[in-house]
């Protein structure tokens, strides 16, 4: 460091104490535990936390398991063996039996045994399995530390020279590496000396070197590259003793040829002699990223080539495999030595990144970005076989880049060059963190340098080549000579071997050189002169020699460079005759200062031939002294260019001339009286000149040049009269110069607009108190913080000096009594505060001045409350009073700067959004840092004025205020984000007056425990009073709530979660106690989410409630929204008409943070509140948990394909992937019937049947319940452990253009919305109105409609992508936590419920949400308490399923049956013990337990239907526990209980045979719905069961999108109900059975229920589901309507309508009927617009041969398959199944339709014949089926032909050609619940020829009259049946006809028959309607195609004259002549007829 000397000087002390003295840091000791920092060992505790969790047991775990699934197929074959192993239960192994199941157990007992059961295993922290908020959004309340200041540095690469050589060593070489950029065309990095001679060599030396430093010796190098380029090169210069002529030749001769004794004298001579003087040798050239890019190949070497390569010869990369050390110890070094801090070189890397690149970038860098990373590649060796020779006349930088120009290029004018063999070896590789034995530039030691021993590493200075933006933190001041070239040509003598002695002379005297100059290589390390480089024989040589000067700090006056030039001779003399090696040839000089600044440039300079003058280094050497001879007349000979590196010289004239004024001001400097104004003027102009410096050495000294402003603003200089004013034009320019630094350094700007120079500046650099003296007694030393420091986490980056501290700190201040205002005893000079002078300049500034701070008012902020925190600690106030800290003159300045940006704020939102934004960022900040400094009741003044002010924005205008309800939001996120928030919210008056940030963790705790309250759940004025900060955030989301914009949903609901979450992982708050004080503070939380229950989200409800976009801000929403009262007083009520819909993140945030409150509060406490809330509320808390259970319900880890379906309600047909859902079926809505009213219009679009009717979907155990719209599944969740530790994405994350999104929507757009909304609108003309909402539901006791589902699990095989296994383990861990926290809550409502008999109606809701807990993914540890709370229920309260409500049993069975086949043997056990225990509380009752047996019967029948993966092997186990249990239970050995039950499973046990057959058939849809239809007519005297297996059946073929077979299921369903209800009670308006449904279908005429062993509906169980009554018909025939549409069957829909109109007319329901001809318009619509486009089905008739079919041996099969479906294709489908099941070698399809011989098939095969059938009809049924829909409906006779001749072959002549037509009956009409129907009769026709031929005319004559009614005519296809007819490749089809069967009958031979006229009469026919074709076609046709009408006519002419005499009778042709040409065409046509060729023709 400079010495004692230097320090004198108060400008150099001052950049010196800016470089070495400590920081001072601000450091607010909890602050880790603020949102607003990133905590690690908060994310630490969270990752630890998930590291020990096990994995639950998830049931979908193990059954989408592939391996599982695939083992299952693969064993499908042995299903049937299976299923005769377990016919016999015995076999069956029962589960574990639950202890103490059957004993007499109080109630209460049992329910305690529960609670302390549920509290096992618990999470302690809920949002620890809960994702963190989303680091994808802006965290507007994260403010990072700044990184510490530390050395800049670019990318790092280390160069170790390994050898150096050439072929002949004879000589030193001294080589010189550099780095130069070739696209900028500058040097980029200092030169690095080295040279690897022997000893031997050096020694040869030792005349010229006095000694070796061991600096010197370094032989590796440290290159730091900022701006990386593909054109930046190495290059190697080698120089060698300067010797006479081409010395070059003597290394490229053959060594044979060269004399090697008298080489190596002759060398030893010059180095002798000329060993100090150096001349240029060779030179070579490296480009960097070729070594790079080349060293990641695969390669193991890589040439570089030969001439023509990058060395300009060959050379190799030699690849090191090992990787590098990284074990580099960080080791405390001495005083002399620097410590750099790992931490702050890898900050500072990416500090660089953001803003050292300059804005003014050229378009080429861009293209840098794809630069590979020099910090990481592999290491790789270079090796140079060969130098090129270095020119003398080439040696200035434009040759140098016109050399590297062609390396690049490769260029062949490198083969012009000459050559030297030699060979360089340079490792290159990423330099370490921390390398050993490093010397800095100016060859300090950089630790860790372990002793003096080693070879040292240098770190080469960096010149880069653009602007780097990175203030200085360490002493720098060096300067570089580069001598250019001089001219010696006009002088007289010898001047040819010219060499230029430099100097650093600080005086006169040029023995006075300082030894100030860097040595090179195996020299000292500092010397007195250098030489450049001799050019032989050249008189006006270039020079590029580089010249390091070490400058002294302070620079004094006469201290000059001096550069004196010599000739030297090489002549090698005797000594008698020796002359001087050097010769004089004159002098010049450069003065070092000028103006008081460095002297720094490109130089002309004169030459003097003398010793110039005394004194001359007081002027230049321009101006032409006297008495001086100058040579070339004074003209400047000598170019030379000097640069520094200096962090003492700023080199900009407006920065010297601002500091050199301040530095005067500093050494008290004081002018005259006269002086006083021009010395205040000049001090202002160089103060506003400072803004206009440029930007670059500002950028390097802004910390000394704040704290210079800052100095000027709190210590003005004292005049002689007065205080100067300029404390306004500093605070202006320093406004100005950071208002620069953020708008030109924008990358190193934050979300905030903080750029991280300024706040690096602030937060360690900031020089803020009154006097450097005052902050010795509490300054950080930078090398060792204080504890609290250890926030930053990072050592102080450079080993520093310990600053002094003087022993006796001078106060400039003193402190008052308390109680009274901070008084200031102001001495001589008026020593300001930063903070208080800053607010004061800030207020009344002027505008200008004013919105410069407002655009950084993060800066000026921040350095206020540094400064406040500095004067607290200085004058030890921090434990003092808060409200006397400061004085009221600064509260005030405070105040109105709060209003003054309040204003701006309000102001400017809409035409400034991003400068308003971090306006308002900043003084959120403000507020929540000068809560830990001031009176806390003033900032929240401050914070209320704030919010009253924007409220009042909001009320009093009608444009949108989004953005502004935004910003209040941001604003107040940031206040609560304190880390003492619940402090400043809490009731507790005596820790008010206490500062928390002296408050031990201890007394908190127990004030916290201690302090009464009372409880409240309301918003109330008291509420917000008493806890102010809560009060506001929860009136925001109550107004937000009330928006429909889902940005403001978002930020409101992100508020509260996020600091719930801060809470639950704070380790202050771990104590239960106080987890409960805290919770009891946001229990407002759960009155708000229960008032918009309906606006959350739920995939069970109509999709109008789930839209998750919102609907478009218009004006009236704003004005809502500005109506809403934000702060100081209550919201008003929320207009419910108004409310959109919330998404699903925004669903999932609000209830964990209502999950939160109820898990931590004290449950006595709530139990004791919510006695007092009434039953609607405690209602909608039910509704809330059951929502909780739907949105957080686990996801499988394997992908199934999910059909969800929802009963009374939707359809929905969705495709999971991971977290994202998109449409596969259009949507429909559908009513839900309220059973106690009148029956309301159910929609057509529902998927099934009601619950009541038995029939019960199974709810989904995947996928189900998460369904969202397309705005919020556009996203996947990432890994939780990544998103723990801030890196990763929300478990439903948005895409990355989410926020582009919500801003459209905002703005009005929104196209995927608008996209839902037009496919919404399109469904509701054919659907039924909307559900009514959930409040007019008065006697509904749940909603099935919101817990029925189904999965189906077709493509289980692929996992989610996104997820790791530990993912799922978190997962499962959240939802059992969500799961246990309902059940505690449930369980308290219930104790509730017990208390109060008025409640009692709340146990339906208390079912719902116990069977939802049942229905969703549980895993195993979850449902054994769901399962034990289940029992206690049932227990206390049996009537809630056995009286009355038989859905909740029926639903209740349907989920224990599920579980009992689970896979997991806990489940099974637990599910097995609740059915049983059911049945027996059933049969308690009444000495029977029917129902609870109709309604298991039902379930197993569903879940066989439903369910594709059903296990019968584990329900086996299930029924083998239940037949142990009433075995054990002994209390009821003596009833028929236990064998009731037997009879039960016995049952249960038959259905799963059942099932057995059903997997088998999986794959054949026929034989699956088959099955299906054996078992339904098993159960036709059960109508509910029936009904399930109908409604199974209409399931089947909906997912196969069979819809006129669903219909028809749903037609059958009907049918069933209708006649059970006419058996209770007939009523007029409806059918009398199926009677009334019979002109829908025929076939439901089977559901009559006239059978001798028809059930009565009165039985126990029977008919007592919803199905059974007019809405439970309604829905069914709704259901068949919608499927009757869909496959387009227009016509049944009227039929159906015609049965439902009646029942809405009986109950007035207008509005359905209006809906219902709506739909009925809407179809008939669709008949007349589609006539003649639809299609229906394709009907195959399909027998089965062989012993393999089983049954289905030999019988026949009429299959109706999807409408065009090729014979080829079903053929296919048929073959592959019965080929995978015998084997394809045993599987033959019959190729032709005659009839099979079976005695002729081979045994042992299976064989299939399939044939294409028509629908036949006889002529008096086509009387009746006029429409194509008649045709094609009711269907029961088919038919099929088959050509052939009496001689055995198929085909043969015309009048040989017979057709077999074979018809065939049906035993139903199709359509039917079937899609194949048995063939019951057949029939045969035989066709004669000439019956074949008549059929086959009339053929054409249908296609002909086809084409003519088309309205309007085809001319195409008028044209294409034409040709068919008369063209001329047919032209003989109907001649020939003719001919064979009517020419003997023309010419008299044999009597016409019925078949001869009927031919005569078509063949008219024909001919007439080709007449007319023809006609029309005329018209039709333009002029192109008119000669294809003539050739058209012509055709029809030929036919009609060849016809004409055979379709005319005798008579007429006896009264027409004879015409010759008949008989000759007559004739013709006999001899050229082809064996029926001409027939087929026509035929096809």
């Amino acid at each position: 460091m400079p010495g004692q000397r230097a320090e004198t000087d108060s400008q150099v002390r001052d950049f010196i104490s800016k470089y070495t003295d400590d920081y001072t840091v601000f450091n607010r000791r909890y602050l880790a535990y603020s949102s607003s920092q990133n905590s690690k060992e908060s994310v630490q505790r969270v990752v630890d936390i998930q590291k020990g969790l096990k994995k639950h047991d998830y049931e979908i775990d193990v059954l989408e398991d592939p391996p599982l699934i695939q083992r299952a197929e693969s064993n499908r074959n042995s299903i049937r063996l299976k299923a005769s192993n377990a016919v016999d239960l015995k076999s069956s192994k029962p589960d574990a039996l639950l202890a103490h199941l059957l004993d007499d157990t109080l109630i209460t007992e049992v329910d305690q045994e529960n609670k302390d059961r549920r509290r096992v295993g618990r999470h302690q922290q809920l949002f620890s399995v809960y994702p963190p908020p989303d680091e994808s959004e802006e965290v507007i309340e994260r403010r990072e530390i700044p990184a510490l200041p530390a050395e800049h540095f670019g990318q790092r690469i280390l160069i170790k020279c390994l050898e150096l050589r050439l072929e002949f060593e004879m000589e030193p070489l001294f080589a010189t590496m550099a780095l130069y950029d070739l696209r900028e065309k500058k040097k980029i990095s200092e030169n690095f000396y080295f040279d690897l001679a022997s000893e031997p060599i050096k020694k040869l030396l030792i005349d010229h070197v006095p000694r070796q430093d061991i600096s010197s010796l370094s032989r590796s190098c440290i290159f730091n590259i900022t701006y990386p380029s593909p054109d930046i090169f190495i290059v190697v210069r080698l120089e060698k003793v300067l010797q006479p002529g081409d010395v070059s030749e003597t290394y490229t001769k053959d060594l044979k040829s060269i004399n090697r004794d008298k080489v190596a004298g002759a060398a030893k001579q010059y180095c002798e002699k000329l060993g100090a003087y150096r001349m240029p040798f060779a030179i070579t050239a490296m480009q960097l990223m070729n070594v790079v890019t080349g060293a990641n190949s695969l390669e193991k070497d890589a040439t570089l080539g030969s001439d023509n390569s990058s060395t300009g010869s060959s050379g190799s990369l030699d690849r090191r495999m090992s990787a590098l050390s990284e074990n580099f110890v960080k080791r405390s070094g001495r005083d002399d030595s620097l410590t750099r801090s790992v931490s702050g070189v890898t900050e500072m890397r990416s500090f660089k990144s953001q803003s050292l690149v300059s804005d003014k970038r050229s378009s080429w860098y861009e293209r840098e970005e794809t630069i590979p990373n020099l910090d990481s590649f592999r290491p790789v060796t270079i090796t140079v076989s060969s130098f090129f020779k270095q020119e003398v006349d080439k040696l200035n930088e434009e040759d140098l880049y016109k050399f590297l120009g062609e390396v690049k290029r490769s260029s062949s004018a490198l083969k012009k060059l000459k050559t030297i063999p030699g060979m360089l070896r340079l490792d290159v590789s990423p330099c370490p963190e921390e390398p050993k034995y490093c010397l800095s530039p100016e060859l300090y030691k950089i630790q860790p340098y372990p002793d003096d021993k080693g070879r040292p590493t240098k770190e080469v200075a960096e010149f880069p080549p653009r602007e780097l933006f990175v203030p200085y933190t360490s002493y720098r001041n060096l300067l570089y000579i580069y001598p250019q070239n001089v001219n010696f040509t006009n002088r007289p003598g010898s001047a040819r071997n010219i060499a230029i002695k430099i100097q650093f002379v600080a005086a006169d005297d040029e023995k006075r050189a300082l030894p100030v100059i860097f040595g090179k290589s195996s020299c000292p390390e500092l010397t007195t002169q250098a030489y450049t480089a001799v050019a032989y024989h050249n008189r006006n040589p270039d020079f590029y020699d580089e010249v390091k000067v070490k400058l002294p700090a302070k620079i004094q006056p006469g201290q000059h460079i001096l550069f004196t030039f010599y000739h030297i001779s090489c002549q090698l003399q005797k000594k008698e005759a020796s002359q001087p090696t050097e010769s004089l040839l004159g002098y010049s000089w450069l003065p070092m200062m000028r103006d008081g600044r460095l002297h720094v440039g490109e130089f002309c300079l004169p030459i003097c031939a003398d010793k110039p003058p005394p004194h001359y280094t007081i002027m230049v050497p321009d101006i032409s002294l006297p008495g001086v001879k100058w040579l070339d007349n004074h003209k400047g000979l000598f170019s030379v260019g000097v640069k520094a590196l200096s962090s003492i010289h700023t080199q900009d004239e407006k920065l010297d001339d601002f500091l050199q004024h301040c530095a005067s001001l500093d050494d008290h400097k004081r002018m005259s009286h006269a002086n006083e104004a021009k010395m205040e003027k000049e001090l202002k102009d160089c103060i506003t000149n400072v803004s206009n410096a440029s930007l670059e050495p500002l950028v390097r000294f802004l910390p000394l040049i704040l704290d210079e402003m800052v100095k000027l603003i709190t210590r003005p200089p004292l005049l002689v009269s007065q205080t100067a004013n300029i404390a306004p034009t500093a605070f202006e320019a320093m406004a100005t110069i950071v208002c620069a630094v953020t708008q030109q350094l924008l990358e190193g700007n934050d979300m905030h607009g903080r750029n991280n120079l300024l706040t690096s500046y602030i937060h360690y650099c900031a020089s803020l108190s009154p006097s450097n003296d005052l902050m010795g007694s509490y300054r950080t030393p930078r090398p060792q913080s204080v504890p609290d420091f250890g926030n930053v986490n990072s050592p102080v980056s450079a080993g520093r000096p310990v600053s002094m501290r003087p022993d006796e700190p001078n106060r400039m201040f003193s402190i008052s009594s308390p109680g009274s205002d901070v008084s200031r005893q102001q001495p001589r000079q008026q020593f300001k505060l930063v903070h208080e002078e800053l607010a004061l300049q800030w207020v009344v500034s002027n505008a200008t001045t004013r919105e410069k701070a407002m655009c950084q008012a993060s800066f000026f902020f921040e350095l206020m409350v540094k400064s406040m925190a500095e004067h607290l600690s200085a004058a030890e106030l921090m434990n003092s009073s808060r409200k006397p800290r400061f004085p009221t003159q600064f509260t005030d300045d405070c105040t109105a700067l709060v209003v003054m940006i309040t204003k701006e704020v309000v102001d400017k939102y809409v035409k400034e959004p991003t400068y308003v934004r971090q306006l308002n960022s900043s003084l959120g900040f403000f507020l929540f840092d000068i809560l830990s400094l001031m009176d806390r009741g003033y900032v929240f003044n401050l914070c209320k004025y704030y919010c009253k002010a924007l409220t009042a924005r909001i009320t009093s205008t009608s444009a949108d205020t989004t953005p502004l309800i935004l910003l209040k939001l941001n604003l107040m996120r940031i206040v609560c984000s304190h880390e003492h928030y619940l402090t400043l919210n809490l009731p507790f008056t005596n820790l008010v007056a206490t500062p928390m940030s002296s408050m031990s963790l201890s007394s908190l705790t127990s004030s916290l425990l201690q302090q009464p309250y009372t409880l409240t759940t309301e918003l109330s004025d008291d509420f917000r009073q008493q806890h102010f900060l809560v009060g506001i955030i929860l009136c925001d989301l109550v107004t937000s709530l009330q928006t429909n914009n889902p940005v403001v949903h978002q930020k409101a609901i992100r508020v509260v979660s996020n600091l719930l979450y801060c809470h639950d992982l704070d380790p202050r708050f771990n104590d239960p106690l106080m987890r409960s004080k805290i919770a009891q503070l946001y229990l407002p939380l759960l009155n708000i989410a229960c008032d918009v229950l309906d606006k959350l989200w739920n995939p069970t409800v109509a999709p109008r409630a789930n839209t998750g976009s919102g609907d478009f801000i218009d004006m009236s929403v704003a004005r809502m929204i500005s109506t809403s009262n934000v702060a100081g007083t209550r919201p008003s009520v929320i207009d419910k008409q108004s409310k959109a819909s919330l998404n699903y993140e925004c669903t999932r945030s609000l209830l964990i943070s209502c999950l939160w409150i109820l898990k931590n509060i004290d449950q006595q406490s709530l139990l004791h509140l919510w006695k007092g809330v009434p039953p609607p509320r405690l209602s909608q808390i039910l509704e809330m948990l059951h929502l909780c259970l739907i949105n957080f319900e686990y996801k499988a880890q394997w992908i199934p394909k999910v059909t969800v379906r929802e009963t009374n309600t939707t359809k929905r047909s969705w495709t999971a992937i991971g977290r994202k859902y998109s449409f596969n079926e259009d949507l429909f809505k559908a009513p839900v019937v309220d059973d106690s009213s009148l029956p309301t219009h159910k929609s057509s679009k529902s998927a099934t049947l009601g619950a009541a009717s038995g029939s019960k979907l199974l709810r989904s155990s995947s996928f189900s319940n998460m369904l969202q719209s397309k705005d919020d599944s556009s996203g996947s969740m990432g890994t939780l452990g990544k998103t723990i530790k801030y890196v990763s994405q929300q478990t439903i994350k948005k895409s990355s253009d989410m926020k582009s999104k919500l801003e459209d929507v905002i703005l009005g757009g929104g196209s995927a919305r608008n996209e839902f909304l037009s496919r919404r609108k399109q469904g509701s003309t054919s659907n039924t109105s909307v559900p009514p909402s959930p409040q007019t539901d008065t006697r509904l006791r749940w909603r099935k409609d919101q817990t029925q589902w189904r999965q189906e699990r077709d493509n289980p095989g692929e996992k989610m992508k996104g997820y790791s296994e530990p993912d799922f383990v978190v997962l499962g861990h959240l939802a059992s936590e969500v799961s246990m926290t309902a059940l505690d809550t449930l369980e308290l409502i219930i104790q509730i419920i017990q208390s109060q008999d008025s409640l009692q109606n709340l146990l339906t809701g208390v079912l719902r949400v116990l069977l939802q807990c049942l229905a969703v993914n549980q895993s195993s540890y979850v449902l054994q308490h769901v399962f034990a709370t289940q029992r206690a229920l049932v227990t206390k309260y049996r009537e809630l399923l056995f009286e009355d409500n038989t859905e909740a049993c029926a639903d209740l069975c349907l989920h224990l049956l599920r579980h009992c086949s689970s896979s997991l043997c806990s489940t099974r056990s637990h599910a097995a013990a609740s059915l049983y225990m059911l049945m027996r509380q059933n049969f308690e009752i009444g000495n029977n337990f029917a129902r609870v047996k109709m309604q298991v019967t039902m379930s197993l029948s569903h879940l066989v239907g439903q369910t594709q993966f059903f296990n019968e092997e584990f329900l086996r186990s299930s029924l083998k526990t239940i037949l142990i249990y009433a075995e054990k239970d002994l209390d009821l050995q003596d009833t028929t209980f236990p064998d009731q039950v037997k009879e039960l499973v016995f049952n249960l046990h038959m259905i799963l045979s059942d099932t057995v057959k059903m997997k088998e058939f999986q794959e054949d849809p026929e034989m699956l719905v088959d099955l299906m239809y054996r078992i339904a007519k098993g159960y036709q005297n059960s109508p509910d069961l029936r009904l399930t297996w109908l409604q199974n059946m209409a399931s089947k073929h909906t997912a196969n999108k069979n819809h006129a077979e669903a219909a028809e299921c749903y037609v059958h369903c009907a049918g069933l109900v209708v006649e059970y209800m006419n058996m209770i009670e007939e009523k007029r308006y409806l059918p009398v059975g199926c009677v009334g449904l019979q002109k829908v279908s025929k076939n439901v005429l089977e559901e009559s229920a006239v059978s001798d062993d028809v059930v009565s509906p009165d039985e126990e169980g029977i008919c007592t589901g919803t199905a059974f009554t007019d809405p439970g018909l309604i829905n069914l025939l709704d259901l068949a309507a919608d499927s009757f549409s869909k496959a387009g069957m227009y016509e049944m829909v009227n039929e159906v309508y015609k049965v439902l109109t009646p029942i809405h007319e009986a109950y007035r329901q207008y509005d359905r009927l209006s809906v219902v001809h709506g739909t009925l318009q809407h179809c008939f619509e669709n008949i007349i617009s589609n006539e003649g486009k639809r299609m229906f089905g394709t009907y195959f008739r399909v027998g089965f041969y062989g012993a393999k079919f089983g049954d289905l041996n030999g019988q026949e099969f009429v299959y109706k398959e999807p409408s065009i479906t090729k014979l080829s294709e079903i053929a296919h489908r048929l073959e592959n199944f019965y080929g995978d099941r015998f084997g394809r070698e045993n599987v033959h399809m019959i190729k032709d339709s005659n009839q099979v011989e079976t005695e002729k098939l081979e045994p042992g095969k299976a064989f299939i014949q399939l044939t294409y059938v028509e629908p036949y009809f006889d002529a008096y049924e086509l009387k009746d089926r006029h429409t194509y829909f008649e045709r094609n409906y009711d269907l029961r006779r088919f038919v099929y032909s088959t050509p052939f001749t009496l001689e055995g072959k198929a085909h043969g002549e015309l009048a040989e050609q017979h057709k077999r037509k074979t018809i065939l009956t049906t035993s139903q009409a199709f359509p039917y619940i079937k899609t194949r129907i048995a063939v019951i009769e057949k029939e045969q026709k035989i066709l004669q020829p000439i019956e074949v031929a008549i059929e086959d005319v009339q053929k054409k004559l249908k296609e002909l009259t086809a084409a003519l009614v088309m309205d309007p005519l085809d001319p195409k296809i008028l044209q294409m049946v034409l040709q068919g007819c008369i063209g001329t490749t047919v032209n003989q089809g109907p001649v020939e006809v003719a001919t064979v069967f009517l020419a003997d009958v023309a010419s008299g031979i044999i009597t016409p028959s019925r078949h001869h006229n009927k031919l005569r009469l078509c063949l008219k026919d024909f001919i007439k309607k080709c007449e007319t074709a023809l006609e029309r076609n005329r018209s039709l046709i333009g002029d192109d195609q008119k000669a294809y009408q003539k050739e058209l006519e012509r055709n029809y002419r030929n036919v009609k004259e060849q016809l004409y005499p055979m379709t005319v009778s005798a008579n007429s042709r006896l009264a027409t002549q004879a015409s010759s040409p008949v008989r000759a065409a007559r004739g013709r046509s006999r001899e050229n007829r082809k064996s029926g060729t001409s027939m087929r023709s026509f035929r096809s």
